[in-house]
């Protein structure tokens, strides 16, 4: 992809490395792509905006699915069934690389860009 500015390519590579990371599998626990999976998530067919860490045997972050629909997630390892996922799609507002005030160096924005130019 062509970008105007070096932040806009550095947030790609970013989602990029992400995305890489998570479909390889690179995670703290197995349980963490089981949940996500269990969740109807295609990890081969999905984007990634960021992934980490948020306490002791909790992860967060958000992903676009294989529909183009984002999810924000948090996954208890030491507690699956505790684990959540919500559609989020209905809140992007200028998060949507559609919407006028959108702004293609936020981490949601650009990967719905990797995503639609995917799907190309």
């Amino acid at each position: 992809m062509d970008f105007a500015r070096l932040a806009e390519k550095q947030v790609y590579e970013r989602v990029c490395a992400c995305t890489a990371r998570l479909r390889r599998g690179d995670v703290p626990s197995p349980l963490i792509m089981d949940v996500l999976r269990q969740h109807g998530i295609d990890i081969e067919r999905s984007i990634f905006s960021c992934f980490g860490a948020l306490d002791e045997n909790l992860y967060n972050g958000t992903l676009i699915s294989q529909h183009r629909r984002v999810f924000e997630f948090v996954i208890d390892v030491a507690d699956p069934a505790e684990s959540s996922l919500e559609d989020v799609t209905g809140e992007l507002g200028p998060k949507d690389p559609k919407h006028p005030k959108s702004d293609i160096k936020d981490m949601i924005t650009m990967s719905l860009v990797c995503f639609d130019q995917d799907a190309r």
